[in-house]
Protein backbone atom coordinates (compact mmCIF):
# COMPACT_ATOMS: atom_id res chain seq x y z
CA UNK A 1 0.00 0.00 0.00
CA UNK A 2 1.25 3.62 -0.76
CA UNK A 3 2.29 5.48 1.50
CA UNK A 4 -0.15 8.34 0.42
CA UNK A 5 -2.76 5.30 0.78
CA UNK A 6 -1.94 4.50 4.18
CA UNK A 7 -1.61 8.79 5.25
CA UNK A 8 -5.30 8.45 3.54
CA UNK A 9 -6.74 5.94 5.72
CA UNK A 10 -5.28 7.16 8.88
CA UNK A 11 -6.83 10.96 8.19
CA UNK A 12 -10.10 9.41 7.24
CA UNK A 13 -10.30 7.07 10.52
CA UNK A 14 -9.56 9.56 12.91
CA UNK A 15 -11.82 11.92 11.25
CA UNK A 16 -15.43 9.62 11.42
CA UNK A 17 -13.87 8.46 14.54
CA UNK A 18 -13.93 12.01 16.19
CA UNK A 19 -16.93 12.94 14.45
CA UNK A 20 -19.30 10.28 15.77
CA UNK A 21 -17.54 10.91 19.32
CA UNK A 22 -18.40 14.36 19.55
CA UNK A 23 -22.19 13.77 17.71
CA UNK A 24 -21.35 16.32 15.73
CA UNK A 25 -22.58 16.50 12.08
CA UNK A 26 -19.42 17.63 11.21
CA UNK A 27 -18.60 14.91 8.99
CA UNK A 28 -19.93 14.44 5.40
CA UNK A 29 -20.94 11.22 4.22
CA UNK A 30 -20.49 10.01 1.17
CA UNK A 31 -24.50 10.23 0.41
CA UNK A 32 -24.45 13.74 1.41
CA UNK A 33 -21.40 14.66 -1.17
CA UNK A 34 -22.42 12.14 -3.64
CA UNK A 35 -26.23 14.17 -4.02
CA UNK A 36 -24.22 17.43 -3.99
CA UNK A 37 -22.15 16.31 -7.18
CA UNK A 38 -24.96 15.06 -8.98
CA UNK A 39 -27.23 17.92 -8.17
CA UNK A 40 -23.49 20.45 -8.53
CA UNK A 41 -25.03 22.09 -5.76
CA UNK A 42 -22.30 24.94 -4.27
CA UNK A 43 -21.27 24.92 -0.71
CA UNK A 44 -23.91 27.69 1.07
CA UNK A 45 -20.82 28.40 3.77
CA UNK A 46 -17.51 28.60 3.72
CA UNK A 47 -17.49 25.56 6.41
CA UNK A 48 -19.57 23.25 3.83
CA UNK A 49 -17.55 24.15 1.57
CA UNK A 50 -14.23 22.71 3.58
CA UNK A 51 -15.98 19.94 4.87
CA UNK A 52 -16.63 18.86 1.20
CA UNK A 53 -13.28 19.40 0.00
CA UNK A 54 -12.44 17.62 3.23
CA UNK A 55 -14.36 15.03 2.64
CA UNK A 56 -13.20 14.38 -1.17
CA UNK A 57 -9.43 14.38 0.06
CA UNK A 58 -10.17 11.56 2.39
CA UNK A 59 -12.53 9.15 0.54
CA UNK A 60 -11.36 7.75 -2.58
CA UNK A 61 -14.31 6.36 -3.54
CA UNK A 62 -16.05 9.60 -3.54
CA UNK A 63 -12.76 11.74 -5.21
CA UNK A 64 -13.48 8.84 -8.25
CA UNK A 65 -17.10 9.79 -8.61
CA UNK A 66 -16.34 13.89 -8.58
CA UNK A 67 -14.09 12.92 -11.45
CA UNK A 68 -16.17 10.73 -13.30
CA UNK A 69 -18.59 13.24 -13.15
CA UNK A 70 -16.55 16.19 -14.38
CA UNK A 71 -15.59 13.77 -17.35
CA UNK A 72 -19.14 13.10 -17.76
CA UNK A 73 -20.23 16.43 -17.89
CA UNK A 74 -17.46 17.73 -20.09
CA UNK A 75 -18.39 14.78 -22.92
CA UNK A 76 -22.27 15.85 -22.71
CA UNK A 77 -21.13 19.50 -22.74
CA UNK A 78 -19.25 18.88 -26.06
CA UNK A 79 -22.26 16.46 -27.53
CA UNK A 80 -24.52 18.73 -26.94
CA UNK A 81 -23.12 22.00 -29.19
CA UNK A 82 -22.79 19.56 -31.80
CA UNK A 83 -24.51 20.19 -34.93
CA UNK A 84 -27.39 17.90 -35.66
CA UNK A 85 -27.58 15.95 -38.48
CA UNK A 86 -30.28 14.31 -40.56
CA UNK A 87 -29.22 10.87 -40.57
CA UNK A 88 -31.82 9.86 -43.56
CA UNK A 89 -29.98 12.37 -45.69
CA UNK A 90 -26.43 10.89 -44.45
CA UNK A 91 -27.82 7.25 -44.56
CA UNK A 92 -28.48 8.67 -48.90
CA UNK A 93 -25.25 10.49 -49.13
CA UNK A 94 -23.36 7.25 -48.08
CA UNK A 95 -25.32 5.08 -49.82
CA UNK A 96 -24.71 6.78 -53.02
CA UNK A 97 -20.70 6.73 -52.55
CA UNK A 98 -20.47 3.34 -51.89
CA UNK A 99 -23.10 1.73 -53.93
CA UNK A 100 -21.85 -0.96 -56.06
CA UNK A 101 -24.27 -0.08 -58.82
CA UNK A 102 -22.66 2.27 -61.60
Amino acid sequence: MKLSHKIRKIWHDVYYKNSSKKRTEFALKCKNVTAEIDLRAKPQSVADHFRFWLHLSLCQACKNYYDLSKVLSKAIRKQSSAPTTDLNRLNKQLLEKYSTKK
